[in-house]
């Protein structure tokens, strides 16, 4: 959704030790930005999700915040809460 990219984004432009843990941490944000983003899209609530998912809300909530690392097995059961494909991918780095 717009407004949780709006939210980083702002968050990189104001804040230089924000910017530099975001870059460093870029692939759990963008997890956690597509969580929230595929629940918003559909219109779900944590706890909507909590009760199709058997998470508590309140892990839903940590993953959402980044305050959790959650297993493989977690992040399918909540891609097929949402209806949503996982996909993990190895990525060559930049050369430069």
């Amino acid at each position: 959704m717009d407004e949780v990219k709006q939210f980083f984004e702002e968050m990189k432009a104001r804040d230089p030790a924000y910017r530099k843990e975001y870059e460093g941490q870029a692939p759990y944000f963008e997890m956690m930005k597509s969580l929230i983003e595929a629940r918003l899209q559909r219109e779900m609530t944590q706890q909507d999700l909590s009760d199709l998912t058997k998470i508590d809300r309140a892990n839903i909530n940590r993953i959402e915040r980044g305050k959790a690392n959650p297993s493989l097995k977690t992040l399918f059961r909540l891609a097929e809460a949402l209806d949503c494909t996982l996909r993990i991918e190895f990525v060559p780095k930049d050369s430069h």
